[in-house]
């Protein structure tokens, strides 16, 4: 790993250790995951983009969302992920292709 790869996720997990409320009830019902935490609250996360609905993927993402807050969730894994996701559809790289072979 890189330089540009290391990224520093202290900042965010350091609050975790005081704030890991436990789990009431999942329910699991595709393509959304509903956590119901014993301090009242609830959280729901749904399947993005193209991705397939996986359970496990649900359920470490909602909690996630409820340890890192929604706005901090996003900023956790966009440095991250950035170079990963890609920015054209596989259609918009077709298209381009073909563009590019009619010049």
């Amino acid at each position: 790993m890189g330089p540009e790869e290391n990224h520093d996720f202290t900042f965010y997990l350091k609050p975790l250790a005081y704030m890991t409320p436990s789990i009431k009830k999942v329910i699991f019902n595709s393509p959304a995951t509903i956590v119901f935490w014993a301090d009242g609250t609830k959280t729901v996360v749904k399947v993005q983009g193209g991705d397939r609905w996986d359970p496990e993927k649900g359920l470490a993402m909602a909690m996630c969302k409820k340890f890192f807050g929604l706005k901090k969730f996003y900023k956790a894994f966009d440095p991250a992920f950035d170079k990963y996701i890609e920015k054209e559809s596989p259609l918009e790289k077709f298209n381009k292709a073909i563009k590019e072979i009619g010049r």
